[in-house]
Order: structure tokens, then C-alpha cells, then sequence
């Protein structure tokens, strides 16, 4: 039976060719065909998903898939020169990254600023430019961590530049890495201290992202001591893989080709299911390699091998980089894509990328302009200061252009006010925070009781309360629904087990001290925990959640005015209106939508009713009429931005809808009880 050589050791022939290095004891640098192929498939799984087709919905992991790759070739290339210079080269190794990675980087950075001035609203615009300062910078993932758990966050999910958090993770890694492995050397030149020294690195990263997975999905996914595992699973090839024969490397590179295409198929579009979902495609990606190490020819290394998937790999850099502008600026330019605008991306992108590959890419690789140490960093010095210009240039010009009348309107536009900042618990904590606002001398007490929802009317309540004469008192915490559901949080990608814990104090809160009536409302379309996962809730959730709250009330016959929220828009209200106005003046005809193109989450209040219909301590005020008559619901009327974001109302709206709320709560307190 046919064997090949272990993927550490060389054959005889390649030992007697390498013994004037001292480095036999790792494989030669040779071209791999079957890697390039795997950048094929990683760089298309992510470009399917990112293109919204159904079949890959997972295709996200192609970044696994790179991870792991470059964790191979990265440290292949390092432990070659540290066996034969016995050190690395800082200076050499961060040069030839400079060539490779930072031309193309910082022509698809440029254009897609210039594109952005173009397509984007100057809100967005002023968003972008910070993010492109850290994309300079290579270190968007960072920035990303903090955007993606900021509650009153911009969405990211539209961020033309939020592809390169990868890129951020890999220079990272690339700038620790050399470090690590120095430090390694010289605490022991036995390798096989080197290899137990990566695993215990790895297991710890790998343990770090299981963890920090359970309490903060934003930082296992995006930063780099979270994914250097990943890395170091390529790393650990060199030193793990057993010699393989031709039928076991068939069956090694078929499995791994099943785990990576398999999970792309089986796990759902967001990152937000299970921790365990990151292994497979690592693991499927080191069968590949591993099985590729033996040079017989199979079905497996002849696929990956095949014409189309080497030139897929060798583009797959620039079409990584071009892909995800492109579809942000088309889903902009043409609303939802539909197979002519699929196709229309695609092709775009493939065509960028091949002008970018065969004139940018390629040819500053090896420029003989930029061959010695000193121009390479001097060269990827400029890149990365025309890079942070261009972005500082673009953050500029939207901030000039938000000086126009428009403009100013929306950015004028405020949640609550500076008398309640701080008013709600802290999003990620169980204590319980109490404002006391309007008057406080007051004996009539109004706890006003729910989520950021909530918060958006304390402020108006509070002016009420001044005028009234009642004591608002708050118990508020953002992604909280009063309702007793075992909420799921998107921005922290798990349950909300805070909130279940903090409404268990607020409740008995409620029912130790009554207060004279308590006001709810909250948001209605929170998603549910399920087995480490979530799924849309239902009215048969809200009706069990609606009875624990029904329990608390109804003990203390405390009097309760029920809320509900204001529709919901299918876009965010400010950039949608900065995108329309220009330099112009806002009109009540801006980013209206129909009573149909709205969610109102009917369901959620039928539970409600059908939980609270016989107590007649409840009054269910609804305020839908204001929000949207004569079959429209406004973005921006009467001389104001109504929201500012999708679905939270603004303060100076609030305002304008004081009164009504101000009658609505005196009715509820002069209801006699029985």
C-alpha cells in the first residue's frame, strides 16, 4: 500500500536536497493546489451567503476556513526560518505582508469611500469614516465589538466596510504570532516543547471562545484571541498529522469536505445558534490540508485542483475585498436583490477583482521598486496613511454636509432627555435602578415599568408628573419585556438571563411598595430562548408571560395603564430621511409608509387581551391613530423626526403626544376598583 510522507518529515531525496539548511525537519515551500482550492471554496461560501441564497445559509464559516489556512502557511513559513536562521526576521516577514495584503486594501477601501459620498446619506457617511479609520488601521474587528453591543447602536449589518473585521483579526494574528513563536524558541529548542506550547495556546483560545460565547457573542466573534484556536489548528498540522496512505487521504479530504460544505448547509444565517458550529468547519479545513499532504492524485485534490478553483484562489483575496461593498451599494441602489440584481453583484465583483488581481495585486507583490526592507514598510506606511486620509476626508465631508437645514433637523433629533440619563438599569446587570422624577414630594406614585420603550415616554412623564402632581418613579432596563419571557438578546447573541433575574426583583418591588398605578409598555417583537438557540415567539408565549405580570398586579389590585408601542418601520427613520432631504428641507412626504408595510405585532396584544380583558383595574390605551392616519405612517411631521432609529420614538415627538398620554393616566387613576 502506497504511503505518503508525514506531513513534518520530507522523503529521502527532498532530506538529501535540504540537509545544507538545517530545516528538513519541515516540509519543503512548495505550491499547494489543493489549498488554493479551499480559498475557492471559502471565499464563495461567503459570498453566496452574502448574497442572500438560501442553500449556504451558514456560508459565513468560509472565514473559519481562512482562518485556519492562514494559520498553516503562516506558521509553515515561520518554522522553516526559525529551524534554519534559528530566528525570525520581524522586518522581512511584516514586508512581505505589506506587499501581499495592503494594495488592494487600500484601492477597495478608496472607492468604496468615493462610492459611499455618492450612495450614502452624510449620516451614514459619518458612521463609515470611523469605520474605515480603524479598516486603515486593521483593526475594524475592535470597533465592530463595541457597535455590535451598543444597544442604541448604527446597524451594522449595513456597513459597507464590515467584511474586513477578518482582516483585522488576521493582521493580528499575524503581528502576535511571530512574537509567540520566538518567545517559544527561546524558552526551548525542543520542538516538541513547541508543539505542547501551541496546543495549550490554542485549547486556551478555544476555551476563551466557549466562554465568552455564553456572555458576549460580539467579543468571541470578532476578536482575535477568540479565533487564534482556529490559527492554531493550521499551526498543530505540522506537528499532529499521522502519515496517511492514498485511500485514507481520499477519506480524511471527502469528511472534511462534508464538514465545511455541511455546516455552511446546516447551520442558519446568524452566528448566533451554537458555539459548537465553529468547530466543524476548523476541523473539516485541517482534514483538507492534511489529506492534500499526500501527492498521489485523488478525487478530492484533483476537485480542489481544477482550473476554475485555482483562479477562484488566486482571486479570492480581491473578491473577499469587493464583494460585500458591492452588494451593500447595490441592496442601496436597488432595494431587495432579486436574481437579475444577484447576478448584476456578482458579476461586478468578479470583474473588479480580476482588474484589481492582474494590475494592483499581482504586480506590487513583487515590484522591484519596493523589494528591499526599507521601501516595503515605507511603502505599506503610505497605504495606510492614504487609507486613514481618505477616511478622515470622508468623516469631514459628512460633517459639512450635515450642516444643511435637513440635516440639522435630524441630528437634532434626541432620545429622552438629560433629566433621565442614567434612569435604567445597566443592560448587562441585575441591580435595580430607581429615578425618581416629577414631583417628588408627591404621595401619588406612578412606576412607570418596561424596556427602552418605556424610557422613550419618561421624560414627557416626568413634565406631567410636575404638573400633575405624581411621583414617577422608574423601573426600567433596556431589551427588558415586563411580560415574563425568556427573552433572547441579538446584540449579546444569547438568553437574556439578566433580565429574568432583575424582573423577579422589580416585581417583588411592585408588590412590597405599590405604587398608585404602574404604566408598561415595551417593545413586542422579542425573539425566545430555546435550547441554547432562539425562535420567534408567539401569542401562546405571551399569554403565559402576560399572566405572571397579571399575577403581580392583580395581588395589590394596583390600577395599570398598558401602552402599545408604536409601529415598527422597515428601515432606520434618520438615515432614510438624510438620504432623501440632501442639502434640502424635510417634508411630511419623506419615508412615509403604508399601514401594511409596518409591524404592529397583533398577536402580542390579543394576548394581552386575553389575559387582562376581566380586570378592570387595566386600561389599554392605543395610540396607533397618531402614529399613522390616512393609511400613512409619517417618518417626519409637524416640523419633526418622528423616530431615531426604526421603531424608538423621538423626544420631540414624545412632546407632541404628551397630552393625550397626560389624560389617559388621569383616567386610569380616577377608575374606581373592584
Amino acid at each position: 500500500m502506497v504511503r505518503c510522507p508525514r506531513l513534518g518529515h520530507e522523503s529521502k531525496s527532498q532530506n538529501m536536497d535540504n540537509s545544507a539548511d538545517n530545516s528538513r525537519a519541515w516540509p519543503p515551500l512548495s505550491y499547494r493546489p489543493d489549498i488554493q482550492g479551499l480559498r475557492a471554496l471559502a471565499v464563495i461560501l461567503v459570498i453566496v451567503f452574502h448574497a442572500g441564497l438560501p442553500l449556504l445559509s451558514g456560508g459565513y464559516i468560509g472565514v473559519d476556513v481562512f482562518f485556519v489556512i492562514s494559520g498553516f502557511l503562516i506558521s509553515g513559513l515561520l518554522f522553516r526560518e526559525l529551524a534554519k536562521e534559528g530566528r525570525i526576521q520581524f522586518g522581512r516577514f511584516y514586508a512581505r505582508r505589506a506587499r501581499r495584503l495592503l494594495p488592494v486594501a487600500a484601492l477597495v477601501l478608496v472607492v468604496t469611500l468615493l462610492a459611499s459620498m455618492w450612495l450614502l446619506s452624510p449620516l451614514e457617511n459619518k458612521e463609515l469614516g470611523k469605520t474605515a479609520l480603524f479598516t486603515s488601521l486593521f483593526s475594524s474587528n475592535i470597533w465592530f465589538i463595541f457597535e455590535a453591543a451598543d444597544y442604541f447602536g448604527s446597524n451594522i449589518e449595513n456597513n459597507a466596510l464590515l467584511h474586513t473585521w477578518s482582516l483585522g483579526v488576521e493582521e493580528q494574528f499575524y503581528f502576535i504570532w511571530p512574537a509567540l513563536l520566538s518567545i517559544i524558541v527561546f524558552l526551548s529548542s525542543k520542538r516538541a516543547v513547541w508543539k505542547w506550547a501551541l496546543l495549550l495556546v490554542s485549547l486556551s483560545s478555544l476555551l476563551l471562545f466557549f466562554i465568552l460565547y455564553t456572555r458576549n457573542q460580539p467579543i468571541a466573534f470578532f476578536s482575535m484571541p477568540t479565533r487564534a484556536w482556529q490559527f492554531g489548528c493550521g499551526a498543530l498540522l505540522y506537528f499532529f498529522s499521522a502519515p496517511l496512505n492514498a485511500r485514507q487521504s481520499i477519506l480524511a479530504g471527502m469528511a472534511g469536505l462534508l464538514l465545511i460544505v455541511g455546516t455552511a448547509i446546516l447551520i442558519g444565517p446568524n452566528f448566533d445558534s451554537q458555539a459548537l458550529w465553529a468547530v466543524p468547519p476548523t476541523l473539516g479545513t485541517c482534514l483538507v490540508i492534511w489529506a492534500g499532504q499526500c501527492k498521489q492524485h485523488n478525487y478530492i485534490t484533483s476537485l480542489l485542483a481544477s482550473r476554475p478553483l485555482q483562479y477562484i484562489g488566486a482571486l479570492s483575496y480581491s473578491l473577499y475585498l469587493w464583494h460585500w461593498p458591492v452588494i451593500v451599494f447595490s441592496k442601496i441602489e436597488f432595494g431587495l436583490l432579486g436574481t437579475t440584481e444577484v447576478l448584476f453583484a456578482l458579476v461586478t465583483t468578479f470583474v473588479l477583482s480580476m482588474l484589481s488581481f492582474h494590475f494592483v495585486e499581482t504586480p506590487w507583490r513583487q515590484h522591484p521598486a519596493i523589494k528591499s526592507l526599507a521601501a516595503s514598510m515605507a511603502f505599506g506606511l503610505s497605504l495606510m496613511i492614504i487609507g486613514s486620509g481618505a477616511a478622515l476626508s470622508l468623516y469631514a465631508y459628512s460633517k459639512w454636509a450635515l450642516l444643511s437645514p435637513g440635516q440639522v433637523e435630524i441630528t437634532a433629533t434626541t432620545f429622552g432627555s438629560e433629566e433621565t440619563k442614567g434612569c435604567g438599569s445597566i443592560f448587562e446587570s441585575t441591580e435595580l435602578v430607581e429615578c425618581t422624577l416629577g414631583d417628588v414630594e408627591s404621595d401619588v406614585e406612578i412606576i412607570v415599568f418596561g424596556d427602552s420603550k418605556a424610557m422613550q415616554w419618561l421624560s414627557v412623564l416626568s413634565q406631567s408628573g410636575k404638573k400633575r402632581g405624581w411621583k414617577i418613579t422608574s423601573l426600567i432596563k433596556p431589551g427588558f419585556p415586563p411580560a415574563g419571557i425568556a427573552p433572547y438578546i441579538h446584540k449579546l447573541g444569547r438568553y437574556y438571563e439578566e433580565c429574568t433575574n432583575w424582573r423577579k426583583t422589580a416585581l417583588a418591588r411592585l408588590v412590597e411598595s405599590p405604587p398608585d398605578m404602574v404604566f408598561v409598555t415595551h417593545w413586542p417583537g422579542y425573539s425566545i430562548a430555546d435550547n441554547g438557540g432562539h425562535r420567534k415567539s408567539n401569542i401562546e408565549d405571551w399569554k403565559a408571560g402576560y399572566s405572571e405580570l397579571s399575577n403581580s398586579v392583580s395581588s395589590k389590585n394596583i390600577p395599570m395603564l398598558f401602552l402599545r408601542d408604536n409601529p415598527q418601520f422597515p428601515l432606520d427613520v434618520p438615515i432614510c430621511l438624510s438620504r432623501a432631504t440632501g442639502i434640502s428641507k424635510l417634508n411630511n412626504t419623506m419615508c412615509r409608509f403604508k399601514r401594511s408595510e409596518v409591524k404592529d405585532f397583533d398577536p402580542v396584544y390579543q394576548a394581552f387581551g386575553s389575559v387582562f380583558e376581566n380586570l378592570d383595574s387595566v386600561h389599554f390605551v392605543d395610540l396607533t391613530e397618531q402614529h399613522c392616519s390616512r393609511g400613512f405612517c409619517q417618518s417626519y411631521a409637524s416640523g419633526v423626526v418622528r423616530l431615531i432609529d426604526h421603531h424608538h420614538l423621538s423626544l420631540q415627538y414624545t412632546r407632541q403626544l404628551a397630552s393625550i398620554l397626560e389624560k389617559e393616566i388621569a383616567l386610569t387613576l380616577s377608575k374606581p376598583l373592584h
